[in-house]
Protein backbone atom coordinates (compact mmCIF):
# COMPACT_ATOMS: atom_id res chain seq x y z
CA UNK A 1 0.00 0.00 0.00
CA UNK A 2 2.83 2.34 1.20
CA UNK A 3 4.51 1.29 -2.36
CA UNK A 4 1.62 3.02 -4.30
CA UNK A 5 1.21 6.00 -2.92
CA UNK A 6 5.02 6.53 -3.75
CA UNK A 7 4.19 5.33 -7.38
CA UNK A 8 1.00 7.77 -7.03
CA UNK A 9 3.41 10.85 -5.86
CA UNK A 10 5.97 10.05 -8.23
CA UNK A 11 3.39 10.30 -11.55
CA UNK A 12 2.34 13.52 -9.87
CA UNK A 13 5.27 15.05 -9.66
CA UNK A 14 5.91 13.75 -13.62
CA UNK A 15 2.70 15.15 -14.71
CA UNK A 16 3.43 18.45 -13.13
CA UNK A 17 6.96 18.43 -14.66
CA UNK A 18 5.52 18.19 -18.00
CA UNK A 19 2.92 20.96 -18.23
CA UNK A 20 6.14 23.45 -17.33
CA UNK A 21 7.15 25.58 -19.71
CA UNK A 22 11.09 25.20 -20.06
CA UNK A 23 13.08 27.85 -19.26
CA UNK A 24 16.45 29.39 -20.52
CA UNK A 25 20.14 27.85 -19.36
CA UNK A 26 22.25 29.28 -17.88
CA UNK A 27 25.73 28.99 -17.50
CA UNK A 28 28.64 30.95 -15.68
CA UNK A 29 32.04 31.04 -15.29
CA UNK A 30 35.53 33.34 -14.39
CA UNK A 31 35.80 36.45 -16.74
CA UNK A 32 39.18 37.05 -18.69
CA UNK A 33 39.96 40.33 -20.10
CA UNK A 34 39.43 38.50 -23.66
CA UNK A 35 35.93 36.77 -22.70
CA UNK A 36 33.85 39.35 -24.28
CA UNK A 37 35.46 39.02 -27.76
CA UNK A 38 36.53 35.37 -27.52
CA UNK A 39 32.65 34.72 -27.20
CA UNK A 40 31.80 37.26 -29.71
CA UNK A 41 33.94 35.39 -32.18
CA UNK A 42 32.54 31.98 -31.09
CA UNK A 43 28.93 32.71 -31.19
CA UNK A 44 29.69 33.96 -34.84
CA UNK A 45 31.57 30.80 -35.64
CA UNK A 46 28.24 29.01 -34.15
CA UNK A 47 25.96 31.02 -36.41
CA UNK A 48 24.35 33.44 -34.40
CA UNK A 49 23.88 36.86 -35.54
CA UNK A 50 24.58 39.70 -33.07
CA UNK A 51 21.11 41.15 -32.54
CA UNK A 52 22.40 43.73 -29.61
CA UNK A 53 25.33 44.80 -28.04
CA UNK A 54 26.24 47.35 -25.34
CA UNK A 55 29.35 46.67 -24.58
CA UNK A 56 29.28 44.42 -21.40
CA UNK A 57 26.46 41.95 -23.03
CA UNK A 58 25.11 40.64 -26.37
CA UNK A 59 22.15 38.54 -27.80
CA UNK A 60 23.04 36.47 -30.45
CA UNK A 61 19.77 34.72 -32.76
CA UNK A 62 20.00 31.90 -34.93
CA UNK A 63 17.08 30.96 -36.99
CA UNK A 64 16.38 27.50 -38.38
CA UNK A 65 13.36 26.86 -40.67
CA UNK A 66 11.42 23.79 -40.07
CA UNK A 67 8.33 22.31 -41.88
CA UNK A 68 5.79 23.60 -39.53
CA UNK A 69 7.63 25.92 -37.86
CA UNK A 70 10.81 28.33 -37.18
CA UNK A 71 13.14 27.61 -34.69
CA UNK A 72 14.74 30.57 -32.38
CA UNK A 73 17.62 30.02 -31.08
CA UNK A 74 19.13 32.98 -28.59
CA UNK A 75 22.29 32.90 -26.73
CA UNK A 76 22.50 36.28 -23.89
CA UNK A 77 26.21 36.82 -22.94
CA UNK A 78 27.46 39.35 -20.30
CA UNK A 79 30.18 40.13 -17.88
CA UNK A 80 29.45 41.86 -14.23
CA UNK A 81 30.96 41.36 -11.17
CA UNK A 82 29.90 39.18 -8.19
CA UNK A 83 29.77 40.13 -4.38
CA UNK A 84 33.50 38.27 -4.17
CA UNK A 85 35.07 40.97 -6.54
CA UNK A 86 35.72 38.96 -9.89
CA UNK A 87 34.19 39.55 -12.96
CA UNK A 88 31.75 36.52 -14.11
CA UNK A 89 30.77 35.36 -17.30
CA UNK A 90 27.03 34.62 -17.94
CA UNK A 91 25.98 32.40 -21.52
CA UNK A 92 21.96 31.94 -20.81
CA UNK A 93 20.60 30.33 -24.06
CA UNK A 94 17.17 29.57 -24.74
CA UNK A 95 14.77 28.41 -27.77
CA UNK A 96 11.53 29.60 -29.29
CA UNK A 97 9.18 28.09 -31.56
CA UNK A 98 7.41 30.02 -33.45
CA UNK A 99 4.87 27.76 -35.03
CA UNK A 100 3.43 28.55 -38.77
CA UNK A 101 -0.60 28.30 -38.95
CA UNK A 102 -1.65 25.45 -41.37
CA UNK A 103 -4.91 26.80 -41.60
CA UNK A 104 -3.73 30.00 -43.68
CA UNK A 105 -3.76 29.20 -47.00
CA UNK A 106 -1.33 30.62 -49.27
CA UNK A 107 -2.38 33.95 -51.56
CA UNK A 108 -4.97 32.10 -54.79
CA UNK A 109 -3.65 31.70 -57.85
CA UNK A 110 -5.09 33.53 -61.05
CA UNK A 111 -8.42 33.80 -61.39
CA UNK A 112 -10.51 31.06 -63.27
CA UNK A 113 -13.61 31.46 -65.26
CA UNK A 114 -16.50 33.15 -63.89
CA UNK A 115 -19.02 31.32 -62.80
CA UNK A 116 -22.69 32.09 -63.49
CA UNK A 117 -25.14 31.57 -61.01
CA UNK A 118 -25.66 32.03 -57.40
CA UNK A 119 -22.24 32.21 -54.65
CA UNK A 120 -21.79 30.49 -52.02
CA UNK A 121 -21.06 31.77 -48.90
CA UNK A 122 -17.58 32.13 -48.30
CA UNK A 123 -15.97 30.74 -44.97
CA UNK A 124 -14.17 33.51 -42.78
CA UNK A 125 -10.72 33.29 -42.83
CA UNK A 126 -8.93 32.01 -39.70
CA UNK A 127 -7.38 34.15 -37.60
CA UNK A 128 -3.55 33.37 -36.79
CA UNK A 129 -4.22 32.47 -32.83
CA UNK A 130 -0.74 30.05 -32.41
CA UNK A 131 1.99 31.93 -30.16
CA UNK A 132 5.51 31.40 -29.78
CA UNK A 133 6.50 28.66 -27.33
CA UNK A 134 9.68 28.04 -25.26
CA UNK A 135 10.72 24.80 -25.87
CA UNK A 136 14.22 23.29 -23.85
CA UNK A 137 17.24 24.90 -25.02
CA UNK A 138 18.44 21.75 -26.35
CA UNK A 139 21.54 22.58 -28.75
CA UNK A 140 21.83 26.34 -27.60
CA UNK A 141 22.62 25.61 -23.99
CA UNK A 142 25.55 22.96 -25.63
CA UNK A 143 26.66 26.26 -27.10
CA UNK A 144 26.50 28.08 -24.30
CA UNK A 145 28.04 25.24 -22.05
CA UNK A 146 31.15 25.82 -25.35
CA UNK A 147 31.24 29.34 -24.65
CA UNK A 148 32.29 29.03 -21.01
CA UNK A 149 34.89 26.64 -21.74
CA UNK A 150 36.66 28.06 -24.55
CA UNK A 151 36.31 31.76 -23.19
CA UNK A 152 37.08 31.93 -19.24
CA UNK A 153 39.14 30.02 -16.63
CA UNK A 154 36.57 27.74 -15.83
CA UNK A 155 32.48 27.32 -14.90
CA UNK A 156 31.76 28.50 -11.50
CA UNK A 157 31.01 25.85 -9.01
CA UNK A 158 26.95 25.29 -9.34
CA UNK A 159 27.07 27.89 -12.28
CA UNK A 160 24.72 26.18 -14.22
CA UNK A 161 20.36 26.67 -14.01
CA UNK A 162 18.33 25.02 -15.99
Amino acid sequence: MRRMGMVAVAALAGCSTLTQRPGPYEVRGIAEITSFQCARERVSALGYNVVSNDGQSFRAERVSEGTSSRVYGYLSVSIYPDAGGRELFSARAERVVDPRDPRVAPAPGPAGPPVLGPQPPRAPRPVYTRERDRVTPGETAGHARQLVRACTRGEVPGGATA
